[in-house]
């Protein structure tokens, strides 16, 4: 799908967007991409805009490593959203709150199905359970409801005590891990099935695939992998994992994974080693400044990366 329009009203929370983090398109429009790590050249939403269907994957013998992808990413977006969605559902449940105890809204009955009629809800609870069974409206939220919620949005700012603390911080990292193993386990995926399917063009290749190590592992590692399995006539397939965001989201992964995101010299040397602008490069034993944009931002590339290299693996299977 392609990026949703900023000028037309969304739903929060819209699972099918890219991963914006649950921003409301019509409030907030700056968060409406992420910022890729070298604007001059990449761009990652044009993987997104030209992704294959399901009937390209299926015709090629692809479409349970498509499909699997796919749905790891809509839950990842999902949980993704958790935190920003938590906090305007509290703006909401205050809201309500309010105008219960108020008296502009009052809820029609407060019996609890199946339950005696002694068993009553509040007011504020029926007032909720109405809202959440969709025969009641939560109250809007408005710029000014919204203001507060820069301190959430994307997590912007990740492990700052004074906002939001370090469960946030691990939360993100977990996500950021979790978008790399997506991509990961694409690459086995796609190619277990390309061969399965395909055998006539696999016929000297063997099953099972494994992958470890990163985009750039020797023996075991993605490329390499790709490269023993689809051979020399894969350029395209070899471009789509010559991207250097690959290296940056694994280097980056990996630190916040074994070393708690202090930063270590082979974080550096792998940092040093990548051409992309804008690289984060904290001083040795630094903690790396995870922010909410960039979290944001990984999550594409993978998500990008991995729709890129469907395309190519079907391009390739199709000739």
């Amino acid at each position: 799908m392609g990026r949703p329009d900023p000028g037309k009203h969304t739903e929060l929370f819209d699972l099918s967007s890219l991963m914006l983090t649950g921003i409301d398109q019509m409030v907030m429009t700056f968060y409406d991409a992420s910022v890729p790590h070298n604007p001059a050249s990449y761009n990652p939403h044009q993987h997104f805009q030209n992704r294959i269907t399901s009937d390209d994957a299926r015709s090629v013998g692809i479409a349970d490593a498509c499909k699997g992808f796919e749905e790891n990413r809509r839950q990842l977006v999902s949980l993704a959203h958790l935190p920003a969605e938590a906090f305007l559902y509290s703006i909401r449940f205050q809201k309500l709150k309010k105008a219960i105890n108020q008296g502009k809204r009052t809820p029609k009955n407060f019996y609890v199905k199946g339950q005696p009629a002694q068993a009553l809800f509040s007011k504020l609870s029926a007032g909720l359970r109405d809202c959440m069974d969709g025969t009641a409206k939560f109250p809007s939220l408005s710029q000014q409801d919204l203001a507060p919620y820069h301190h959430v949005a994307g997590m912007a700012r990740l492990g700052n005590p004074e906002w939001v603390g370090p469960s946030i911080k691990a939360f993100a990292i977990s996500i950021v891990s979790q978008c790399w193993q997506t991509y990961e386990v694409l690459t086995v995926d796609l190619a277990t099935d390309a061969i399965s399917n395909n055998r006539s063009k696999f016929s000297n290749v063997k099953l099972p695939v494994e992958i470890f190590r990163g985009p750039g592992g020797r023996d075991k590692g993605i490329r390499d992998t790709y490269r023993r399995i689809f051979g020399p006539s894969a350029s395209g397939i070899m471009t789509a994992l010559a991207d250097q965001h690959l290296d940056y989201a694994f280097a980056i992964k990996n630190l916040l994974s074994h070393k708690a995101g202090k930063t270590d010299q082979k974080y550096l040397d792998a940092a040093n080693k990548l051409t992309l602008d804008k690289i984060i490069r904290p001083k040795l034993g630094h903690e790396f400044p995870l922010t909410g944009e960039l979290v944001n931002s990984l999550g594409n590339h993978c998500f990008a990366m991995g729709y890129y290299l469907l395309r190519e693996v079907y391009l390739w299977l199709k000739q």
